[in-house]
Parts: structure tokens; C-alpha cells; sequence
């Protein structure tokens, strides 16, 4: 494994050697700039505000996962605290993120998974839109349409993801007049 630190390319035999090297010849040897030099990265010298932040983001380079589930026979593990914490409820059952909509009582172990269900249980909006041409579905998740383009328009069509566009037409978020015109292939000659 080695150190892609710009101006470094020390190999080590193991993660735990190059990170411990990263932490002690990199970041801590630098108290005054928290600023990620490994070659490439996507933050091109961009500084953090604290070195902790500094330490979580080299794991984006690295690999490592620090935080390791502690139930028997589970193998995860994270490299943020907080994913972990959010794993264990798996375990656990515990499901504090209650949806917001009245009335409803559904719980959930996580805020995405709550986003989700509003979104796709009380909300009208449709946003995942069928590019078969001529028709007009709508769904509120994409599991919906992809079900919806097999048995409607068949694994023929599905297979060859004309339904997912061809780069320039997307899945429209927002479609108000739900016509759908930038995605109607039958003006491209296809």
C-alpha cells in the first residue's frame, strides 16, 4: 500500500501502517493547515476547519473502517461513527426518526429512510417519469416505473434503457405540464 501524499510515496505492507504513517508524518506534523495532499483529490488543496475533519477524510483515500460493529457474527464496518451508530439499529430495532406527516405512525432507523416514505407516501408529487412515447405514467419512486416499463412496455425495451434516456434527457424532478417533451426520442430519429 502506498502513500499517494504529494512528494511522499512511502509503501507500507498494511492499512494500518500507512495510516498510522498519514497521521503521524502528515496531519499531526502540520497543526496550523488542515489541507489534504494526496495526488488527485477531488478538494484540490481546499482546507478543513478542524484536523478531525482532516483524519475522517483520508479514510476516503485510504480504506480504513475504525468502526467496527461489536454484535456477534456481523462483519461491518464504517469509517464515520455516525454510520456505525445508525448500523447497530439494525440490531437493535431502535427507530427514533418518526414521520412527520399527522397521523402517521411509522418510524424509521434513519432520516433518509423517513425522507423517503413522506416523499413517496404523503406527497403528490410524481417526479419519476415513463420515456415510452406516447405514454404518460408518472410514479413516486423508481421502482415503480422500472416495474411499470417490464410489464408495460417489455424486457426489451427495458434492457435497452431507452426509459433511462441517452444522456441528454434525464429523469426530470420537476416536469409541471407532465408532457415530458425533452424526452421524446421519436424526435431524434430513433
Amino acid at each position: 500500500t502506498n502513500c499517494h501524499w504529494i512528494d511522499c510515496n512511502r509503501e507500507f505492507e498494511t492499512q494500518d501502517e500507512l495510516v498510522k504513517h498519514l497521521n503521524q508524518d502528515h496531519i499531526q506534523s502540520n497543526k496550523k493547515s488542515f489541507v489534504c495532499r494526496w495526488q488527485d483529490c477531488s478538494r484540490e488543496e481546499k482546507p478543513f476547519k478542524a484536523q478531525y475533519m482532516l483524519v475522517v477524510h483520508m479514510r476516503r483515500h485510504t480504506g480504513e473502517k475504525p468502526h467496527r460493529c461489536t454484535f456477534e457474527g456481523c462483519t461491518k464496518a464504517y469509517s464515520r461513527l455516525e454510520n456505525l451508530k445508525t448500523h447497530l439499529r439494525s440490531h437493535t430495532g431502535e427507530k427514533p426518526y418518526m414521520c412527520e406527516f399527522p397521523g402517521c405512525t411509522k418510524a424509521f432507523s434513519n432520516a433518509s429512510d423517513r425522507a423517503k416514505h413522506q416523499n413517496r407516501t404523503h406527497s403528490n408529487a410524481k417526479p419519476y417519469v415513463c420515456k415510452a412515447i406516447g405514454c404518460t405514467k408518472r410514479y413516486t419512486d423508481p421502482s415503480s416505473l422500472r416495474k411499470h416499463v417490464k410489464t408495460v412496455h417489455g424486457a426489451d425495451f427495458y434492457a435497452n434503457k431507452k426509459h433511462k434516456g441517452d444522456g441528454s434527457c434525464q429523469v426530470k424532478k420537476e416536469d409541471p405540464d407532465g408532457d415530458n417533451d425533452a424526452c421524446d426520442t421519436s424526435r431524434r430519429g430513433e
